[in-house]
This record gives C-alpha cells, sequence and structure tokens, in this order.
C-alpha cells in the first residue's frame, strides 16, 4: 500500500452508487431509479439531447428516491460514491440552478474526476470543504432545491455528474462575459465543469472491475480533432498530464495541440506539437478542424460543440467557450 492513499488505491476501482436505490445494481430498468422530468418520458432524466425535444442538453443523470416521509417528501441519504475531498459546498438554494449542492474531487483517480451531488434537502452538518470523505459516506439528503425552477416534491431527484473541471482562471473568463450575476461558486461553477455520462459510467465500471478511469476516458468514441496553435501550456493538462499522448517538449519548441473531444466537449485526448509535427505557418490561437464524425455530431446538435450545416461543419458556442477557458483567451 502506498503511505497516504486509502486501500482501494491499490485495488479494483470501485464507484459506489450515489442512493440506497438498488435497482441499478440489481439490473433493473430506467424506469425503476431515472427521475423524468415533467414530460414523464424517461430519458429526460438521463445524459444529453434528452430535453426540450433534444433541443436542450442535460449534464447528469436524475434519480429518483425510494423512500419518503408521511407528507410525501424525499428522506433518501446521498453517499459519496469514491473517497475523495469536498471543495465545495453551496448551502443556500437560491445561489444555483443546483439548488445546494457539493462537489468532491477525487484525487487519487487517475484523472483526478470530479462528482457533483444536486438538489439536495439538506447538506450534513459534518461536511466542510476540505473534509476527506470516505466512499459511502453521507453527504446530505435528497430533495428538489434549485434557484430556477420549483421542482415539485413528487420529482425530487438527485441531479449527480461525474466528469473533469476545465480550467484554474473559470473568474477571468466569467468576468469578460458580462452575466450580470456574481459567480458564487468559483471554479466549481457548473459553466467550468465538462459532466460525462454518469449512467454508461456507472456501467461500464460495473461490468469491468478492472477498469480504470483512464481507459474508460481513452475508450470514448472521439468525434472530432482541433488543431490549436499556440506556445500555451493550459492548466488543465498540468493538472490531468494523463490524458497526454506523448511528453511535453522540454526544450520550448511547443507549436501547438491536437485535441480529440467527444461529441459533449470533454478534450479527452492531447498530443503535443513541436516544430517538425507542425506543419505550416503558425499564428497564435489559429483552430483547425483536422476529422470530424458526422454522423455522431448531427444528431447531437445540442450540445453546440461542432454545428453540422448545409455549407459545412461550424463551430458552436459551447466549445468556443471551452477553448476560451482551456486556454485563457479571454
Amino acid at each position: 500500500m502506498i503511505s497516504g492513499q486509502p486501500s482501494w488505491a491499490t485495488e479494483p476501482f470501485k464507484v459506489l452508487w450515489p442512493t440506497p436505490n438498488p435497482a441499478f445494481v440489481e439490473g433493473l430498468k430506467l424506469e425503476a431509479y431515472i427521475q423524468a422530468t415533467a414530460s414523464g418520458k424517461i430519458k429526460s432524466g438521463t445524459f444529453g439531447c434528452v430535453r426540450n425535444g433534444g433541443r436542450r442538453f442535460h449534464e447528469g443523470i436524475d434519480l429518483k428516491p425510494i423512500h419518503r416521509d408521511r407528507k410525501g417528501f424525499s428522506i433518501d441519504p446521498v453517499f459519496a460514491t469514491m473517497a475523495g475531498r469536498v471543495v465545495h459546498i453551496n448551502k443556500k438554494s437560491g445561489n444555483s440552478s443546483y439548488g445546494r449542492y457539493i462537489v468532491l474531487e477525487h484525487a487519487y483517480t487517475e484523472p483526478k474526476l470530479y462528482t457533483l451531488y444536486a438538489h439536495l434537502k439538506s447538506i450534513s452538518s459534518n461536511l466542510s470543504v476540505g473534509k476527506s470523505v470516505d466512499a459511502g459516506t453521507v453527504l446530505g439528503i435528497m430533495g428538489r432545491s434549485s434557484a430556477r425552477s420549483r421542482i415539485p416534491k413528487s420529482r425530487a431527484h438527485l441531479h449527480f455528474e461525474v466528469g473533469l473541471r476545465l480550467s484554474d482562471d473559470f473568474q477571468k473568463w466569467y468576468d469578460k462575459q458580462a452575466f450580470g450575476n456574481k459567480n458564487q461558486h468559483g471554479i466549481w461553477n457548473g459553466m467550468n465543469l465538462v459532466g460525462l455520462d454518469a449512467l454508461d459510467f456507472f456501467q461500464k465500471f460495473k461490468d469491468d472491475p478492472f477498469l480504470t478511469p483512464k481507459a474508460y476516458l481513452g475508450d470514448l468514441p472521439t468525434a472530432f480533432r482541433l488543431r490549436v496553435s499556440t506556445r500555451r501550456i493550459p492548466d488543465f493538462v498540468r493538472r490531468y498530464p494523463d490524458l497526454l499522448t506523448q511528453p511535453l517538449p522540454d526544450d520550448g519548441s511547443l507549436l501547438g495541440w491536437d485535441i480529440d473531444f467527444t461529441w459533449f466537449g470533454l478534450p479527452k485526448s492531447w498530443t503535443p506539437l513541436n516544430n517538425e509535427e507542425h506543419h505550416g505557418s503558425v499564428h497564435e490561437g489559429d483552430v483547425t478542424l483536422l476529422d470530424y464524425n458526422e454522423g455522431h455530431l448531427k444528431s447531437r446538435g445540442c450540445r453546440k460543440t461542432i454545428l453540422i450545416k448545409p455549407q459545412g461543419p461550424q463551430m458552436g458556442k459551447s466549445l468556443q467557450s471551452s477553448l476560451q477557458l482551456l486556454f485563457g483567451w479571454y
């Protein structure tokens, strides 16, 4: 055992389901554990282009309760899915569309994942930012808190996300956008987080207990590849060195990056380019679309990464924002 690491760091990677509902583990249908929106369509509680007739993206999964009190309010506890550290707590429902939410960072995964637990009724009183938690630690009680829309008690749920964080300098980018609202959540604002399909994540680790987060991300389909001309080394790369395909040049010859993205905008693979690998003239900030999977992207336009248009592929707003955050183009 490596000193300072939990025992699971030397064992097969384990991910716990974040609620007491056993339906997923037992292999039951989505209806047994996914909470639908007012539409009543079960898919609306899953990940992807599942809202507003496929026009709106949902970055997490919504999990229904199995226990309620006499008045019909959910009372299910919410559990940490992996050992980690509390990095953000929002106790005021009105400060976020997530309502009351907690973010954990999992330092011993490679790369370091975050998990997010939202719409909580209450947050465990013994939690504070910086505190370490074990897998299975009770984080709070499932609820329906939210700043934007009133969630009826019949549709109380846990909004759960797992993914990566884009930038350490999120506030600088935020200040340039003139949103008109104060950022209450620092670098753990939802706009700085790229969630992946949590249900697929759980399923893959259920099927293969020896799978690793690095291997999981590597197996995600590449929807498009960009070449970015820049000498900058994003803090994203320094925080997630596991996503590099080769070492960074140490002689100052870096001229750009080839980056593989998933359809939902997660930059899953980074190849640094030097003088020999970067062909053609180099202008800081140039972005070239090297390759893309039209079929993969055409049906998922709600995410606004690469938009498939009659005149050809175009960069969407979501991808533009991600590149600004990644490379500090404010």
